[in-house]
This record gives structure tokens, C-alpha cells and sequence, in this order.
């Protein structure tokens, strides 16, 4: 009689004989324990899980580990989403060196990030922006001045006002103030 096993229902904790495959007090099929006559744990019945189950679980597992490994590859890659928005304009030539200018003397308005460039044309060498800007100044108040903006980071507001200042059709406008607004977001 030691070795005669005993289950325990899972349901409803009636303890009845292995000999039984049903519990006689609520017919549950699934045994939860199975114990020696001494109170000895034996083994685990396994809990049966339906095929529909073990599918949810394993996309679930896919979807954690696919969602992991591109977090882990921007992480690694330095990718993020500020950096895909502000890569959304591309710049090249003189429309790429106008606003690398105006970026590097933006800080010398109060409110940077409300920089736009109206018009304007890069000086000889390339080396300067003579151009015509709007931006709010430390009152919100909407200013348009003309500029001369130099590689060095600083801008003078210019009091001779030449045709160049004011061009419009030698830059790509729209795609330097859309890059401005990426970059300060």
C-alpha cells in the first residue's frame, strides 16, 4: 500500500486514487500532483496548453525578441528617430554651406530656433552668407533683418542693403528653413 499513488485534483483538491483517471468529485481529466501514500511529491503533472495558446505565446516571444533587436541595433548604430528626421531634407552644394552658416550663428539670436532665411547668396569664396532673415527676438516679437553671416559664427546686421542680400532663386529656401525645422524640431 506505500507504493500506491495518490492525486490531488487540481480543481477541487479532492485527493483520489492514480487508478482513477477522473476526479470523482468534479470529473476533471488533469491531475495537478501526484503524491506517494507517505505525502511524497512524485511528479508534476504537466498542465495541457491548447495548440491555439502555444501559438499566442510563441508570436508574443517573437514579436518581444524582433522588437528587442531593433532597439538593440539603434542603440548600437546610434539610429533614433530625431536623427531619421532631421537625414528627411538633404542638402548639397551651396544650399548645404548657407545652412551650415546659419546653424553656426544661430546662437547669436535670442530664439534660434525660429531662424529662417527669407533670401540671400553665399559670398565669393564661399565663406559668408549675405542674406535677409526673419526670427522672433527675446520679446516674440517677428523681426526681418538683413545679415551678413560669416563661417566664423557670428552675424552683423547689415546697413547697406545689396541685390544679393535679398535673392531668392539662388538657394534652395524651403529646404534650408524645412532643415532648420528638423534640426530644432
Amino acid at each position: 500500500m506505500n507504493n500506491q499513488t495518490t492525486i490531488v485534483c487540481y480543481s477541487c483538491g479532492t485527493v483520489y486514487s492514480s487508478d482513477l483517471n477522473f476526479c470523482p468529485q468534479c470529473a476533471c481529466p488533469t491531475p495537478s500532483q501526484v503524491y506517494t501514500s507517505a505525502g511524497v511529491q512524485l511528479q508534476s503533472a504537466p498542465g495541457k496548453i491548447s495548440k491555439k495558446t502555444a501559438t499566442v505565446i510563441f508570436v508574443c516571444v517573437l514579436i518581444a525578441a524582433a522588437l528587442a533587436a531593433i532597439w538593440g541595433a539603434a542603440a548600437l548604430f546610434g539610429t533614433s528617430c530625431d536623427s531619421e528626421r532631421a537625414d528627411r531634407v538633404r542638402l548639397d552644394g551651396d544650399d548645404l554651406i548657407a545652412y551650415e552658416i546659419i546653424l553656426g550663428c544661430a546662437d547669436e539670436f535670442d530664439n534660434p530656433e525660429t531662424v529662417r532665411i527669407l533670401g540671400g547668396e553665399l559670398g565669393v569664396d564661399k565663406d559668408c552668407l549675405f542674406c535677409y532673415i526673419q526670427y522672433e527676438d527675446a520679446y516674440g516679437k517677428r523681426v526681418k533683418e538683413y545679415y551678413f553671416l560669416d563661417k566664423a559664427g557670428w552675424g552683423i546686421v547689415s546697413e547697406e542693403v545689396y541685390p544679393w542680400y535679398s535673392s531668392t532663386d539662388v538657394l534652395d529656401l524651403d529646404g534650408i528653413n524645412e532643415k532648420l525645422e528638423d534640426y530644432y524640431g
